[in-house]
Formats: structure tokens, sequence, C-alpha cells
């Protein structure tokens, strides 16, 4: 990895036009003293980071997906994709520190956040689908897929239906199995048992 660039206070501003916001700090980033001379900062200092506006993007199957991108448009992709009942915001203190020579997108899945909610197919072969399709809008033909809780299975299916675009896939917090798991079949007894979806 490279070490992200980091720009203090209002000079943040002034190079992307975007007001400073304030994140944690990486152990090799540095900062420019008064006297000119370039010292290091610790961890517990703070850097300055973008946020970019969450965007609607409509996909071929006519599904509605917010995504955030952040990090250098022309890096890397990396995709990082949530677990049941979160959103694209869950990523954002990863993406604050994550090197800006990485193309970050974080998306909102099909059921959950301000994303479509269609009636039915919530199997992985559909979020396969919609995360193949987003790749298609963004124009990425691989990426970094990065998964969570329930996205490490939706991941371990796209891998098996679009290996070619695939970079690297990490997996966080798994089921190693969806058969005859009795923490998965409690989850199921629960969701069905919040009825309908309820409107904001």
């Amino acid at each position: 990895m490279t070490s992200p660039s980091v720009a203090v206070g209002t000079n943040w501003a002034r190079v992307t036009g975007a007001p400073p916001q304030v994140g944690r700090v990486t152990p090799w980033a540095s900062e420019t003293v008064p006297d000119g001379s370039t010292t290091k900062k610790d961890e517990t200092q703070l850097m300055c980071v973008t946020t970019n506006p969450v965007e609607t993007i409509r996909l071929t199957n006519g599904l509605d997906l917010q995504y955030r991108e952040s990090g250098d448009p022309r890096g890397q992709p990396v995709i990082l994709l949530h677990g049941v009942t979160d959103s694209l915001r869950c990523w954002k203190p990863f993406t604050d520190v994550l090197p800006r020579a990485y193309r970050a997108i974080a998306v909102t899945q099909r059921g959950h956040g301000d994303s479509s909610k269609p009636k039915g197919d919530y199997g992985s072969a559909a979020f396969a689908g919609d995360l193949a399709a987003l790749m298609d809008a963004l124009g990425i033909q691989r990426a970094h897929i990065v998964a969570h809780s329930m996205s490490t299975w939706i991941a371990q299916r796209f891998v098996r239906d679009y290996a070619e675009r695939v970079e690297s896939l990490t997996l966080i917090a798994g089921f190693v199995t969806l058969a005859e798991n009795d923490m998965v079949e409690s989850l199921v007894f629960d969701i069905h048992a919040m009825g309908e979806a309820i409107d904001r």
C-alpha cells in the first residue's frame, strides 16, 4: 500500500474545494511544521478526509442502489458490502483511513436503506447480479471485494458466478455454512416475525 496524502486545515479545502472533515490519522502520515520541516505524526493525531455525497444509480435490472465513492477515481476499485440491516454508512470509519490511492465504493444493497426494495428475490444470485450490474454501470471490470456478515454469503456467490471480475476477496465475520445453522434459522424466524416492511 502507498501512504495516503494528508492535507491539514484550510489547505485541504483550497486543493479539493471541499471543507475539511476530521478523522483518524494513520501512523505513516506526516505534516509540515511552521519552520518548513516535515515531521511524522503519530496515530493519535488527526487528519482531514473528504466525504463524497451519497449517489443513486439505476441498474440494468431496474433497481436503484445507493453508493458512495472515496479515494482516487483512477485507483484500484475496492467494493464494500455491508451486513444485514446495515447500509453503506457502516464503512465510513474504514474509508476515512484507507489510502487514497484506492477507489473505495461503499454500496447499500437491495432491501436496505434508501436503495430499491423489490417484493421478491433476496437470494444470493440476485444480490450477486446486482453487484455485477453495479460494476458495469460504474465502468469497473475487476475489483477487490470486501464483505461483512450477510454479504460474505453474497460475495462467495459472486466469486462463483463472476470469478473473472474478482481481484481479491475479503470476508469479515461470515458464516461457515447457512445449512442447518441455528443462528441463521433464528435470524430468518425473527425477520419473518417482523411482518411487512415499514415505510419511513
